[in-house]
């Protein structure tokens, strides 16, 4: 096999092979948009159920017969979730 036809082989490899890179690099692009799309689904779907669990918990026939204690235990469920959510828009903040 002369120089030529070996050079001309690498070439066509190397090719072959920054086609595959460039395809990789379109498919994380690609998986990098649907995971943020996945994680604001879920901060979504996680909001919502904080909001019904919220109502759950404060529906009673008199608002006023909630305990103490429960509704500190309530504040404090609010209080850990706005945490939970603040951190995600954080990370997704850092990802933009």
């Amino acid at each position: 096999m002369s120089n030529n036809q070996h050079i001309e082989k690498i070439e066509g490899k190397l090719n072959l092979l920054l086609g595959k890179i460039k395809n990789l690099k379109k498919e994380n692009e690609n998986l990098r948009n649907e995971l943020e799309i996945k994680k604001n689904e879920q901060v979504e779907l996680k909001e919502k159920i904080d909001r019904y669990t919220i109502k759950l918990s404060l529906q009673t026939p008199d608002n006023s017969s909630i305990s103490k204690e429960s509704r500190l235990e309530l504040e404090k469920k609010i209080n850990g979730y706005i945490k939970e959510i603040d951190k995600c828009i954080a990370l997704l903040g850092d990802q933009g």
